[in-house]
């Protein structure tokens, strides 16, 4: 399949593109001390903003500065019948579903995935009217889902 041979090419392109491999395990490793107590702060933001692992891109905001108090989620928020309320919680911390969309990511790999507009667009996702920013990482997840059990996807990152 199509989407198996760009998943392949992946590493060498972003390599290209930003000039830095890109080792996306080495920042879920140096956060798992976040995964253990379900919580994000300005300490992990930093992590995840900083890491020499991969490339925190230009266009997500840093927000490490401006988290005062860290936010606690509990272990059902992360499992697949709580997805939409660890996003809530978070999003409201945040108020970027994109930043949100990055810390779950390295949280809980296997049930996140970063919002990517290329990737959006590629499972052919638009906005619905009326839609919020929650509701569509949702349907992004779960197009994602979708492809994952057709066997494309290992996990959702």
């Amino acid at each position: 399949m199509w989407l198996q041979s760009f998943y392949q090419l992946y590493p060498e392109a972003i390599r290209l593109y930003t000039g830095t491999r890109q080792d996306v395990a080495a920042v879920e490793q140096e956060l798992y001390k976040a995964r253990e107590k379900m919580r994000i702060g300005s300490d992990e933001l930093r992590i995840i903003e900083e890491s020499k692992a991969w490339t925190y891109w230009r266009w997500w905001p840093r927000l490490s500065n401006h988290i005062e108090q860290p936010v606690q989620l509990s272990p059902d928020t992360l499992s697949r019948r709580g997805k939409r309320k660890a996003i809530e919680i978070l999003y409201g911390a945040f108020k970027h579903i994109e930043v949100v969309s990055v810390v779950l990511r390295f949280l809980c790999p296997e049930e996140y995935a970063i919002l990517s507009p290329p990737v959006a667009s590629l499972v052919n996702l638009s906005w619905a009217e009326l839609e919020d920013q929650v509701s569509y990482y949702c349907r992004y997840l779960s197009s994602l889902e979708s492809l994952r059990s057709h066997g494309c996807l290992e996990k959702l990152a």
